[in-house]
């Protein structure tokens, strides 16, 4: 428990952090400009239903789902850990925002007003591909099943986060700093209630 909090909170300190390290800041900005390169109409088509899958609504169901299992086997203590801890852990993200203030990247094919660190889409992601991962562990439980698996949901994250830093609305640190502050956010709430994940 005491390891995963630790982690936990030196990923917000490095939130707050990578926006102010100029050698994280030039990386940024280079992987943006490299990325920039890449697009074309196609493509563009392609990442915005991508990053469509880590939206709010991709979330939601991410939650809402596993939760109703919970209610259905009668496991109402589990339901509600689930429930609140997810959903608190979630609501964190839009304040770390607020409170990091990191502008946006300039120039991207798509514009929004909000701030940058952390990347929403990328913990949506997170979550949404680590529960059913978990699902897909505990049910198939071949080496091949959970080999597939396993790669299908690493891939998923993979394309969107990636999607993010196509589009030009997020720096790769805003992304991978988004992934591993709710999965280690995640470690916590499963430190906390050893069934909350247990599909």
């Amino acid at each position: 428990m005491t390891r995963r909090l630790i982690l936990f909170l030196l990923s917000i300190a490095a939130c707050f952090a990578a926006p102010r390290v100029p050698w994280i800041v030039a990386w940024d900005q280079g992987a943006i400009q490299s990325v920039a390169f890449l697009r074309n109409e196609a493509w563009n088509d392609f990442f915005r239903v991508v990053t469509d899958i880590g939206s709010t609504y991709g979330f939601l169901v991410a939650l809402i789902l596993p939760a109703v299992y919970f209610l259905l086997r009668r496991r109402f203590a589990t339901a509600a850990w689930y429930f609140a801890g997810v959903g608190l852990l979630k609501l964190s993200g839009p304040l770390l925002k607020i409170a990091i203030a990191r502008p946006r990247p300039p120039d991207g094919i798509e514009t929004l007003k909000t701030f940058s660190m952390p990347s929403g889409h990328a913990s949506n992601a997170v979550f949404i591909f680590g529960v059913l991962w978990v699902f897909l562990w505990r049910r198939f439980p071949g080496f091949w099943p959970r080999v597939f698996s396993s790669a299908f949901c690493l891939m998923a994250i993979f394309l969107i986060d990636f999607s993010r830093v196509y589009l030009g609305v997020h720096y790769p640190s805003d992304v991978v700093l988004g992934s591993l502050y709710i999965a280690a956010g995640l470690s916590v709430l499963s430190s906390l209630r050893r069934d909350i994940f247990r599909l």
